[in-house]
């Protein structure tokens, strides 16, 4: 089994004067498959047969140095897999770091963590004036519930999910996610007009419009967890209940013909 990689130059389609490279990826018994490279310069020093580009510049020094380290990261692929038999095509080859780069790409599009912008609400608060009663204030208390509220659920996270606050963004923010925090903030023995609170400026972030309070979460929560299943024992647990006073009062609002009681 043969595998290699070239390195082939044209002009460029919108710039003759710039070059447009491409790794050619082979392996016997399958066809070459083309692979646009991100690097580029000038046409004239381009040469197809050195696969470099012949210019004494430390620029174009380092786009040839950087050609190469592209193509041995290719290659140490498929040595990796050759070693290991692995039967693989030269469309795998080519497209190996695909998913991992999508993934990144993926990551850099997302706007904002919930982080980040609970402490740009922070910020606003804290240096937003308006006037009250004939005064110019700073919205000083909003912002310091939204310190509070940062604190409750960097606690939260790291608690329930061993994660940082910093690496949740909004699509991580599910029902179930809510559901489990206001159980959290229960736990804590947290007064429920504060959990209240709390949740108007949960469903204010998120742009949620229906009213949401300790009782009604609290609720939804036994509920949602009685209809996929959850034994009946374990959401007295986390409801902090007993069996008896979850099948009195929440089995009827359930789904579930029989709740399983381990």
């Amino acid at each position: 089994m043969y595998c290699s990689i070239t390195f082939k130059g044209r002009k460029a389609p919108q710039d003759p004067k710039m070059v447009k490279l491409e790794m050619i990826f082979y392996k016997t018994g399958y066809t070459r498959i083309p692979r646009v490279v991100n690097i580029t310069g000038a046409y004239k020093y381009w040469n197809n047969e050195t696969q470099s580009f012949e210019s004494a510049s430390s620029e174009y020094l380092k786009k040839n140095q950087l050609l190469l380290e592209l193509k041995e990261k290719y290659m140490s692929v498929a040595e990796r897999w050759e070693k290991d038999g692995r039967n693989f095509s030269v469309l795998q080859w080519a497209d190996c770091f695909k998913p991992k780069e999508e993934e990144k790409a993926k990551q850099e599009s997302k706007v904002l963590t919930v982080l980040q912008l609970i402490n740009a609400r922070i910020e606003y608060c804290e240096n937003h004036e308006k006037f009250k009663n004939g005064k110019l204030v700073k919205s000083v208390g909003t912002a310091g519930m939204y310190k509070q509220f940062r604190t409750s659920l960097s606690a939260f996270t790291l608690k329930q999910y061993n994660k940082d606050l910093s690496r949740f963004y909004f699509t991580d923010i599910t029902q179930k996610f809510l559901l489990e925090y206001i159980v959290y903030l229960g736990r804590r023995g947290s007064f429920s007009s504060l959990v209240s609170e709390t949740l108007d400026k949960v469903c204010e972030i998120l742009g949620i419009d229906e009213k949401m309070t300790w009782y009604t979460a609290r609720g939804t929560f036994i509920s949602s967890e009685l209809d996929v299943g959850t034994p009946i024992t374990h959401v007295a647990e986390m409801a902090g209940n007993s069996a008896r006073t979850i099948e009195k009062h929440y089995y009827k609002n359930t789904k579930q013909e029989e709740v399983p009681s381990a």
